[in-house]
């Protein structure tokens, strides 16, 4: 069974830091997560991994930032022990967690660049020579993709998403 730390590393006094959590399992596995969460340096109690309830603070954010590093702590254990296997790196679980955290829906992913880009003039609104602009922009994108094709790979699409 993992563990899971949060944790914050400044040298600073003062200000707000990015709280930061770490996955042990074992001698072998330690993994860090940097979240977005941010709290103040001064506030935070690194022994409890929460707000420290003996300094001053607005009840409203102690509760906030107490339950926020709860959910993403479970968060974290959940990802981590559904991908025990494939996780090789901090890398590798910060990708999952964003995942988990932003889920993209299917029909985006299956969306092809130039279908994007259409959706987004239309959308955006776009008329008159700025969409004179824009057109000018997909031909030149479209030729790229065709020399791509041409030269080096016949399967070479332009992609909004990593390949």
């Amino acid at each position: 069974m993992a563990t899971i730390k949060a944790m914050i590393r400044t040298t600073k006094k003062s200000g707000t830091a990015n709280i930061r959590f770490r996955v042990s399992d074992g001698r072998g596995v330690q993994l860090w997560h940097v979240s977005d969460i941010e709290v103040d340096i001064a506030l935070w109690d690194g022994t409890k991994e929460r707000i420290n309830t003996k300094k001053v603070c607005a009840p409203d954010y102690r509760r906030d930032i107490d339950s926020r590093v709860n959910e993403r702590k479970q968060l974290v254990a959940d990802v981590y022990e559904a991908n025990k296997e494939s996780v090789k790196s901090s890398s590798d679980l910060e990708t999952m967690i964003d995942d988990a955290l932003h889920p993209k829906t299917k029909k985006v992913q299956e969306m092809g660049f130039f279908e994007a880009f259409e959706k987004f003039i239309e959308e955006r609104g776009v008329y008159g020579t700025e969409l004179k602009c824009y057109r000018t922009l997909e031909r030149l994108l479209s030729r790229y993709q065709s020399y791509r094709r041409f030269k080096f790979e016949r399967n070479f699409v332009l992609s909004i998403f990593e390949a």
